[in-house]
């Protein structure tokens, strides 16, 4: 192991050990940024199967994000005047429910939807097109394979964002929620139908190990044991193994051959990925249009739909450029495609260089945190499922900032629709009116 990556590698976790005394906590985001760059530093620090050295310069860049990150939290707990006090330890169960009859509604409008796109990925399977191919056609965000613009703006604006939004919601409704009421199991059962098809159809099979993690974290999160009955338990082994099975299939019609091979390449590929990335990337300096872009999207497509600005056709242009440029394949090994896993501190370097990379990196923290503290003083239904969100995108930060991704920010707009208390929706069942 190289002196400088074993030397990084012992100061964040130091930093990962310090958020645990802090928070009392491993789910909290110091720990878990920390604790995951080091991991994969020390995982890269091997080159197993013959992984690529990543230059001086992308290694350097990678320990000064983490640290800005770092130092960032530290910030938001010294500005927040945050300590752990004990009336914040217990989860508060009498908080507002999301709106099961709500998501049930939009789940089952999204099952309709999946069902066009599984028929195009069923077709494809059948011509011998393997799921290697599917994952990076969605992947670059171009639009479903061999369907219309409409059913790209269907995938894009609504069935993505709603899977994205829906699994942490399906961890705290099973794993929080005691009433065993109807609404609740038909949210659970379409929930998994929705996830399951995804999958399918995209072969993104890190979605498979997404619950998982979910539930995980809002076990301890909330530091209880779940109860379960004999039949619950056979259940969710038969559905353990199932996950497994798929997880493995997919694994090898993308072309791996070895599960154990194709997860340490999962996991620290990005670092020599990154390397290669930052020494071409195609477009100047863009102040921040790329860290952001998922954000300003939406609103950039609706108005350049009606009013043809020529700034907004560049900039959406210059986007699409450089995820074509992060989806090109690279080789980060001796027959080691590799593609996407291009870290947050990819996209900080395009928007700022070096400054981006402090700037951005210290602000990111500074968010995660203070959604962090805010579940911790609340502990509602509302605030845990926006922070395993926000999770999710440290969880990932091997593969880019996801705040690039529209997909990723919707997913909040559709995770806080549930809480909303001002829907005045009505529909009538049984003689019964039920607000929706």
């Amino acid at each position: 192991m190289e002196l400088q990556i074993l030397v990084l590698v012992i100061l964040l976790l130091s930093f990962a050990f310090f958020g645990k005394l802090v928070f009392h906590n491993i789910i909290n985001p110091i720990t878990m940024m920390c604790g995951i760059w080091a991991i994969i530093l020390f995982a890269y620090s091997f080159h197993a199967y013959e992984l690529y050295y990543a230059s001086d310069k992308s290694l350097l860049l990678i320990a000064i994000g983490v640290m800005m990150f770092f130092c960032g939290s530290v910030f938001m707990c010294l500005i927040k005047r945050f300590h752990m006090e004990s009336e914040y330890t217990t989860f508060k169960y009498e908080t507002q429910k999301p709106n099961y009859r709500l998501l049930i509604v939009l789940n089952i409008l999204a099952i309709v939807c999946f069902f066009g796109f599984l028929v195009e990925t069923i077709q494809l399977l059948r011509r011998g097109i393997g799921f290697n191919y599917i994952h990076r056609f969605y992947d670059m965000e171009e639009g479903t394979i061999g369907g219309s613009q409409f059913s790209h703006y269907i995938q894009e604006w609504f069935v993505w964002p709603l899977c994205l939004a829906t699994s942490p919601l399906a961890a705290i409704s099973f794993l929080s929620d005691g009433e065993k009421t109807a609404e609740r199991k038909w949210f659970l059962i379409t929930t998994i139908i929705n996830l399951a098809m995804f999958v399918v159809i995209t072969g993104k099979r890190a979605n498979i190990g997404y619950v998982v993690i979910y539930f995980v974290m809002v076990m301890m999160l909330q530091r209880r044991k779940v109860q379960m009955k004999f039949r619950t338990k056979v259940l969710l082994l038969g559905g353990l193994i199932a996950l497994i099975a798929a997880f493995n299939y997919i694994t090898v019609s993308r072309g791996s051959e070895s599960i154990f091979r194709s997860l340490y390449i999962y996991l620290c590929g990005c670092v020599p990925c990154f390397s290669i990335k930052l020494d071409g990337i195609p477009i100047s300096t863009q102040y921040g249009l790329m860290s952001f872009h998922g954000i300003y999207r939406a609103p950039m497509i609706l108005i350049s739909s009606i009013i043809r600005l020529p700034s907004f056709i560049q900039i959406r242009r210059v986007f699409a450029q450089l995820i074509t440029y992060t989806q090109e394949r690279v080789f980060i090994g001796p027959g080691m495609g590799y593609n996407a896993f291009v870290t947050p501190f990819f996209y900080f370097y395009v928007d700022f260089g070096l400054i981006g990379v402090i700037v951005l990196s210290f602000l990111f923290g500074m968010f995660c945190t203070s959604v962090y503290i805010k579940y911790l003083k609340q502990r509602s239904y509302r605030s845990l499922s926006i922070y395993l969100l926000v999770a999710y995108g440290i969880f990932m930060s091997m593969v880019r900032f996801q705040f690039v991704q529209m997909r990723y920010v919707l997913a909040f707009l559709y995770l806080l629709l549930p809480y909303a208390k001002t829907l005045g929706v009505r529909i009538t069942l049984k003689n019964k009116r039920h607000t929706i």
